[in-house]
């Protein structure tokens, strides 16, 4: 177990300099131990005429945020096209779950050699173990060996759904996730903003339970604009909730070291 629970925070998607850097200034590591980086993606797959992102076109908005608050970011890698262009700015990268496995070799061979803080790995779309791993050895083949490479659970989209969580976004399958770590080695990661969807559900789970010390870190929607968020305004938090909550998980962590349960 982690002494500190990692996280990675911030908007669905970047849709303004002033959105962006009202985010980056009340989400930082000073605010939020544990931080690894805030979230800013440029580009968001959906069908039909939905908001579709801001795409390249976004890139200097990211780099005047990152030159003058000092901020690391973490983008979605949509295509091997975007690639070319978010790593010009960004720390870290996931990929989809609907990159996965649709899009994943051509992502990874557009990443041959790129060193980054991190890529984390989410699910696919469907319940497919599989698939999951294969995405995960692939990419940790091409980036640099110095790169930390996660498993990002988001929940499955299925019919099927487990006892208790029928009004969650997405059906949890934690056995899956202790598998796919098993037979990869990498970090579990957890994307609660997507298995979830709701939040208040979110901000209810995360206050009446302690988040197992499985977790290396999680994933949550953050927007200092919330009322203006053009995607998942449902599931996204106020920089104010997100702090609370996340010293609150801190606090848990710590006292489970403190009684001598932080041993891996």
């Amino acid at each position: 177990m982690p002494e500190k629970i990692q996280s990675i925070l911030g908007p669905c998607s970047v849709h303004s300099y002033e959105q962006l850097r009202a985010t980056v200034e009340a989400i930082n590591p000073s605010t939020v131990p544990g931080l690894v980086s805030n979230r800013g993606p440029l580009e968001k797959p959906r069908t039909g005429d939905q908001w579709t992102g801001l795409g390249s076109a976004g890139v200097p908005i990211i780099r005047a945020v990152k030159d003058e608050s000092g901020c690391r970011i973490s983008m979605e890698a949509t295509t091997a096209r975007s690639v070319e262009y978010m790593i010009e700015v960004a720390d870290d990268l996931w990929l989809g779950s609907r990159q996965n496995p649709n899009n994943t070799m051509e992502i990874a061979d557009a990443l041959k050699g790129v060193k980054l803080g991190m890529f984390l790995v989410k699910n696919p779309y469907a319940p497919d173990e599989k698939a999951w791993i294969g995405a995960i050895e692939v990419i940790k083949k091409r980036l640099d060996p110095s790169v930390r490479i996660a498993a990002l659970f988001r929940g499955f989209c299925e019919r099927i759904r487990t006892p208790g969580v029928e009004s969650w976004r997405n059906n949890p399958d934690i056995e899956m996730v202790n598998r796919v770590v098993k037979a990869t080695g990498v970090e579990p990661w957890i994307d609660l903003a997507h298995l979830i969807g709701d939040k208040e559900l979110i901000l209810k789970y995360l206050a009446n339970n302690k988040l197992n010390p499985f977790w290396t870190g999680i994933m949550l929607e953050v927007d200092a604009e919330v009322n203006n968020a053009l995607t998942d305004k449902k599931q996204t938090l106020l920089p104010e909730e997100t702090i609370r909550i996340v010293k609150h998980l801190q606090q848990q962590r710590q006292d489970s070291f403190d009684i001598g349960l932080g041993v891996v």
